[in-house]
């Protein structure tokens, strides 16, 4: 049969089930319009975690135990069996990963803190390394992020979010001005520029110290997270940091988060995310 007599056959199949013709061109129209959408959601709230959640620039990757951000709640529970980060961690990162051009450090609780007046709840305490001043995206118009020698010093300043600084300090400048952070007074040096409600949820109510000030009040055995400033492209930076991470685990290779707003990295909801196990599995893992 030539294909003439084939197309033939077809269209008369399609003209004499008007209805059912109708119906399947319907059906393979909203199927595909639906997975149009839903990549483009998926795409969509991957950049809006990226840029207002994770504020990771695109030269920024992430490195911790536990997801920023995930829709799987199985990747949560497989994460917690992971061991956590440390600090010999981050250093071997920074003597061995040629690509990566610094290292910053990160943990963080929640906690109140007290003003003259008034004192908040929930807010979120950030210990940082001075270096995350140059990593971070996060804008500081009003005075500055601590230095190198304050870090060393383990001096009690704090740069404070936006309603922070309108809920403790309502009736002025805060800069210069102190507060109590846990029980223990810091001076405030800087004010971050507003970021806003992200899903629900308010951005500005946080306060950054110095990470060694944080070891010294909560500790750091926990919880660290870890944000690399590398030079494109990232892959070539991730690949080291995995090495290096291998090496101090001994198991290959390792299967660690990385994150950043760069096209390479995992994104928020269609890859899981994980750092290393605990205990080195009886079979290679294999790399996320």
């Amino acid at each position: 049969m030539r294909f003439r007599d084939t197309l033939r056959l077809a269209l008369q199949a399609l003209s004499a089930h008007k209805l059912r013709t109708a119906l399947t061109l319907l059906g393979l129209v909203v199927g595909v319009t639906s997975l149009i959408l839903v990549m483009t959601l998926i795409q969509g709230a991957n950049g809006y975690v990226k840029t207002k959640i994770a504020n990771l620039g695109v030269d920024i990757f992430q490195v911790s135990k536990m997801p920023l951000a995930t829709s799987n709640f199985n990747e949560v529970l497989k994460a917690k069996k992971f061991r956590e980060l440390t600090l010999d961690d981050s250093r071997s990162i920074v003597e061995r990963c040629a690509a990566c051009l610094a290292v910053g450090v990160q943990a963080r609780t929640t906690g109140e803190i007290r003003g003259p007046q008034r004192s908040l709840v929930d807010v979120t305490l950030r210990g940082e390394t001075a270096n995350m001043g140059w990593i971070s995206t996060l804008n500081i118009p009003s005075g500055r992020f601590f230095t190198e020698s304050e870090q060393a010093a383990a001096a009690p300043v704090t740069v404070i979010g936006a309603e922070v600084a309108d809920k403790i300090f309502p009736q002025g400048n805060p800069l210069g001005k102190t507060m109590r952070i846990a029980g223990e007074e810091f001076t405030v040096i800087g004010v971050a520029e507003r970021i806003g409600a992200v899903l629900g949820q308010d951005q500005d109510t946080f306060v950054i110290f110095p990470f060694s000030v944080y070891e010294k009040l909560f500790g750091a055995r926990s919880g660290l997270i870890f944000q690399i400033k590398a030079a494109p492209p990232l892959e070539t930076a991730e690949g080291q940091v995995r090495l290096v991470l291998r090496a101090t685990i001994s198991i290959s290779p390792p299967p660690i988060l990385t994150w950043s707003s760069g096209a390479t990295s995992a994104p928020f909801f269609s890859s899981s995310f994980s750092s290393f196990p605990r205990s080195p599995p009886s079979s290679a893992a294999s790399s996320s």
